[in-house]
């Protein structure tokens, strides 16, 4: 029956609507709120993985760079 009572998320002041069924709290938190610890971690791992395309992308400029300054090198 406790089980049962309507809740409001526990992020509530961090800025989420949701209510939910007081069981229902760890699997919100786990798998939709925006506000809990697994969207934070999913964020921190996007901007991680952005910022390595990025320095990717970064070493692919340069190494281009230094091929077309070598090749420029060796036909003259």
């Amino acid at each position: 029956m406790v089980d049962e009572l309507m809740v409001e998320c526990p992020h509530r002041t961090e800025g989420c609507q949701e209510t939910m069924e007081r069981q229902m709290v760890q699997v919100h938190l786990r798998e939709d709120c925006v506000y809990g610890e697994s969207a934070r971690r999913r964020r921190e791992g996007s901007k991680k993985e952005a910022e390595r395309l990025v320095k990717d992308k970064e070493k692919e400029e340069v190494f281009e760079k230094t091929e077309r300054t070598s090749i420029l090198l060796l036909i003259h």
